[in-house]
């Protein structure tokens, strides 16, 4: 992964190219499921088009749980110079662009079948990674990885919320579907640095 790739004219933030350092030093350490976690409004949407398009020579896959995120995101990576972005929607079915932004409800049966190897998946909202739709999408991704004699997908998780709320009010961890959290930008630090007022 190169340097944090922007919208001409957009300079990172400093937790936004922490947060890379971070993913980049967890790899170096065997780490292939991690989670940035950053309050709402700092960027998180910026960072995901940049590790998109910094990554897409090895195929991306972003996973997303709701149509206004897939527009936004959509948009968000082709400010960003680069190759075509797909997009997996309803009707929509652009499996087979270098970037690839999919609705998980879209991403099931025939539509799952279709998938092929990505060497970068990142979850929007990953807070939703343990759902049984999004196990079976990454069950399906480290299955064509492992034909091809690959070792599982390299998978970055954004959120805000690292933890996933039952029906009954508990509250689980995300341990199923990563292996750790590698950076954290919370509420204090982001108005501590402007990002947040």
């Amino acid at each position: 992964m190169s340097a944090l790739p922007l919208p001409p004219g957009q300079t990172a933030r400093a937790w936004q190219l922490e947060a890379v350092a971070a993913i980049r030093a967890a790899a170096v350490a065997g780490l292939r499921q991690v989670i940035v976690t950053a309050a709402t409004g700092t960027g998180k949407g910026t960072l995901l088009a940049g590790l998109a398009r910094a990554a897409e020579r090895r195929r991306v896959l972003v996973l997303v749980h709701r149509d206004e995120l897939i527009r936004d995101l959509v948009e968000r990576i082709r400010r960003v110079p680069g190759g075509a972005v797909g997009v997996v929607r309803g009707p929509e079915n652009g499996i087979a662009a270098p970037i690839v932004v999919a609705s998980v409800q879209t991403l099931r049966g025939q539509r799952l079948a279709q998938v092929g190897r990505f060497g970068l998946v990142i979850t929007d909202e990953c807070h939703h990674a343990t759902a049984p739709t999004y196990q079976a999408i990454y069950e399906r991704l480290n299955a064509v990885r492992k034909a091809h004699g690959e070792g599982p997908v390299v998978h970055v998780g954004l959120t805000a919320t690292p933890f996933r709320t039952g029906p009954s009010g508990s509250v689980a961890g995300l341990g199923e579907a990563f292996e750790a959290i590698v950076y954290e930008h919370g509420i204090v630090e982001a108005i501590a640095a402007g990002d947040l007022v």
